[in-house]
């Protein structure tokens, strides 16, 4: 039976998220990969990605959920060099209220 690497291999693979969720910030806040099987029964990886809520100033031109599947895809090569089909599902950050308390 056939293990993807991103499965065998999920501290290198995820190192590699990080580091594609650190060129995107303050756009993206984070991605956090899952690994599962498609429902056609391929190896996949499910990112989740959490945008900043509300868009930060200063972070340049908003991206479009579309250009930040195209940029995981192309630092993070999952089909090419982890043998995975990628699949995303996007959220925002919750806003803060401006009565809740940030620890010190």
């Amino acid at each position: 039976m056939y293990v993807p690497r991103a499965f065998v291999r999920r501290a290198e693979f995820e190192a590699a998220v990080d580091e594609a969720a650190r060129k995107l910030a303050p756009q993206v806040v984070s991605i956090v990969p899952s690994y599962d099987y498609d429902w056609t029964g391929e190896p996949s990886v499910f990112f989740k990605v959490t945008l900043a809520e509300p868009p930060l100033p200063g972070g340049g031109a908003p991206l479009t959920t579309s250009r930040i599947s195209w940029e995981i895809v192309q630092h993070v090569a999952p089909v090419e060099e982890w043998g995975v089909l990628p699949y995303f599902s996007y959220r925002r950050e919750p806003a803060r209220s401006k009565l809740e308390r940030i620890p010190a």
